[in-house]
């Protein structure tokens, strides 16, 4: 019998807004979000620049909500450590598989078609997001890791052919969801 170890992710960002990063630090507390990659929860990258243009797509949409004092921010959270089994590690592939053969079942098992009138690609990210978050839920998953495709941008299509050339990887990221806000711990503003 194998046994369990133990995870930890340390110097995680989060892009956001100055104003809701001082209350990020100040309370030690997220509020989770209600939809994204994984479903809702608090995400999280390793790489601060891609935070960093998460937290100026967050002040766009909150200037275009009228705050016009946002200012994109930064703030560094760590993960408690913890156990492989509240983990589902998406750049593994166990979990992978593991992960694959539950929606592959579910959907063999239940009606899960899109709405009319919604672009399938948007309806493929829906789906990702509701069967990652059912999938968690049923399985007590606390945090999900995995690398994702960014969606097409000119300067990713722009040199995606060298990348490919090379064998190199691009457009691609590591995205954090911590499911459970109990998880994200010493919260501090960037360096």
């Amino acid at each position: 019998m194998h046994g369990s170890y133990v995870e930890s992710f340390k110097d995680l960002y989060h892009g956001t807004i100055e104003s809701f990063a001082a209350s990020i630090v100040e309370t030690q507390t997220f509020i989770p979000s209600k939809e994204g990659w994984c479903g809702p929860g608090v995400y999280f990258y390793d790489n601060k620049s891609k935070a960093w243009w998460s937290a100026c797509r967050t002040c766009r949409y909150e200037k275009e909500k009228g705050n016009n004092d946002a200012i994109a921010d930064i703030v560094i959270a760590d993960i408690k450590p913890l156990k492989k089994e509240l983990i589902l590690d998406l750049r593994a592939p166990k979990d992978l598989e593991t992960f694959a053969n539950f929606v592959n079942t579910f959907l063999s098992q239940n009606n899960f078609e899109s709405e009319e009138n919604i672009d399938p690609l948007e309806w493929l990210k829906q789906k990702r997001a509701m069967l990652l978050s059912f999938y968690c839920q049923e399985n007590n998953i606390q945090l999900i890791v995995g690398y994702f495709k960014q969606q097409s941008q000119g300067p990713i299509d722009a040199v995606a052919d060298f990348a490919d050339s090379w064998q190199l990887a691009i457009g691609i990221e590591t995205i954090y969801c911590a499911k459970s806000t109990a998880i994200v711990h010493n919260i501090r503003r960037r360096r």
